[in-house]
């Protein structure tokens, strides 16, 4: 991965992590030491939910 994919990358979870916050719903951009960073949230029932972002060319 280019280091301008990885940009992207983290640029778009920052955005949906803002957007999702500016509706009430609380989450957390989780930086890795190794690995993708991802938005965490729980869902009502406590269940974890991660979500990544993938960058397409």
């Amino acid at each position: 991965m280019t280091e301008r994919e990885e940009y992207e990358r983290y640029g778009h979870l920052t955005r949906l992590g803002w957007d999702l916050h500016a509706r009430g719903i609380a989450v957390s951009l989780v930086m890795p030491v190794a690995g993708d960073p991802v938005l965490e949230m729980l869902g009502k029932n406590g269940t974890e939910l991660l979500i990544a972002a993938e960058v397409s060319a």
